[in-house]
C-alpha cells in the first residue's frame, strides 16, 4: 500500500493552534524518530496501518502538507521532508518482506518449532506412561503370586517345625512370641566397661546391629519388627524382656534410642531391601515418660553407664515422636504410670 503525498492536507479548523516553535531540522528529527518507533510497533503487530505519514506527522507534530516536498521556498528542506515521505512508502511497500525477516517472526518460528516439539514429547511420554502402568501392574499381579508360594513355603516350614519339635520333645512348641532382640548397646562394652560415648564403637555397634538384623530378615518367615524409640533410662530393655509380642508373627525388637525419623530411616533403609521379597511389618514402640524421672533413673545408674546432663537434655530436645507416615504399620506407646 502506497499514499499518495500530493494529496494529504492539514485539516484545517477555526481554533487557532499554538505557534510551533521548533526549527524545520527540530521537526524533521521528531519524524525520523517516530517513523522508527512506529515501523517496530507495525513489525511487531503485522498491521502495516500502525506505521503512516498521516500517524507519524500527527505523533511528531508536524503537518502533512510538508511531506509533499513543495511547501518551502528552501529547496533542501523540501527535499528533507519529501525523502522521509519516500522512506516511510517504501517501508510500506516493502513490509510483507520485512515483517517475514524480522527478529520477532524468526523467535516466533522457532517458538511454534518448540511448542511442536513440546507436544510431540507429550504424545510419547503418555504412552511410555500407558506402557509403564502396564508394567506396573504386571510386577504387582506377580508380587502377589510370590507372597502367597511364600505364605505356603512359611506354612510348611512351621508345621515341620512343630513336628520336629513334638518328635524330640512334646513340650517344646515352635513358638513365634519368642523375640529376637538386637540391641546395639551390647556392642558398646569394651574390657567390661560400657564405652557410650566412644563414636568408633558406637558406630561399629550399629553395623554389627544392621548384620544381626539382616540375617534375621533373610529368614522365609513371617516377622514384625519392633523399632523401640525413647530416651535412656525410658523402659525399653525392660519391656523387650516381657511377653508383649502379637502371636502372628515372628518378633525382631530394635533395642535402641532411635530419637529422630533420621535416626529410625536407618533402619527402614534396611527392612525396606526385604519388605517387598517378604512378609514384614514396621511396629513402633514409643516410650512416652517425663523427663524428671529420666534424669533419676540416670543419676542411679553405674557411672560408666551415666549420661552428663547437658548430653541428656540435648537427647530429650531431639527426640521426635514416631508417626505412621514414616512408613510404620503399628505403633504402640508405652506411657510412664
Amino acid at each position: 500500500m502506497k499514499e499518495n503525498p500530493d494529496i494529504l492536507s492539514d485539516i484545517m479548523t477555526d481554533t487557532r493552534k499554538p505557534r510551533d516553535k521548533r526549527t524545520h531540522d527540530e521537526r524533521l528529527e521528531d519524524l525520523r524518530s517516530n517513523f522508527e518507533q512506529l515501523k517496530a510497533q507495525a513489525i511487531a503487530s503485522g498491521k502495516i496501518n500502525d506505521c503512516s505519514i498521516t500517524k507519524i506527522c500527527h505523533k511528531a507534530s508536524v503537518s502533512t502538507s510538508y511531506m509533499a516536498g513543495n511547501k518551502l521556498k528552501n529547496d533542501g528542506l523540501n527535499k528533507r521532508y519529501k525523502q522521509i515521505a519516500k522512506d516511510i512508502n517504501d517501508f510500506r511497500n516493502d513490509f510483507e518482506k520485512l515483517q517475514a525477516d524480522s527478529d520477532l517472526t524468526l523467535i516466533t518460528k522457532e517458538k511454534q518449532a518448540l511448542e511442536d516439539q513440546r507436544d510431540k514429547a507429550q504424545t510419547g511420554y503418555l504412552e511410555a506412561l500407558k506402557s509403564i502402568q502396564g508394567l506396573k501392574q504386571l510386577l504387582e499381579d506377580k508380587n502377589k503370586q510370590l507372597k502367597s508360594h511364600q505364605q505356603q513355603a512359611v506354612n510348611i516350614a512351621y508345621q515341620n517345625l512343630q513336628t520336629q519339635s513334638l518328635t524330640k520333645d512334646p513340650s517344646q512348641l515352635a513358638n513365634f512370641s519368642t523375640a529376637q532382640v538386637i540391641s546395639p548397646d551390647k556392642y558398646l562394652f569394651k574390657n567390661g566397661k560400657y564405652t557410650f560415648h566412644d563414636e568408633r564403637m558406637r558406630e561399629a555397634a550399629w553395623i554389627s546391629a544392621k548384620n544381626e538384623l539382616e540375617t534375621l530378615l533373610k529368614r522365609p518367615l513371617p516377622t514384625r519388627v519392633y523399632l523401640c524409640v525413647g530416651m535412656p533410662c525410658s523402659g525399653k530393655t525392660t519391656w523387650t524382656k516381657g511377653s508383649h509380642y502379637y502371636p502372628d508373627r515372628h518378633p525382631v525388637v530394635i533395642d535402641a534410642t532411635n530419637l529422630t525419623r533420621s535416626d529410625r530411616s536407618r533402619w527402614f533403609n534396611l527392612v525396606y531391601k526385604y519388605k517387598y521379597q517378604a512378609d514384614i511389618k514396621m511396629c513402633a514402640v514409643y516410650f512416652e515418660v517425663p523427663y524428671i524421672v529420666i534424669q533419676e533413673r540416670n543419676c542411679q545408674r553405674t557411672p560408666d553407664r551415666r549420661i552428663p546432663d547437658d548430653k541428656l537434655q540435648d537427647m530429650h530436645r531431639r527426640l521426635e515422636s514416631a508417626d505412621i507416615s514414616e512408613g510404620f504399620d503399628e505403633i504402640i506407646v508405652i506411657r510412664y504410670e
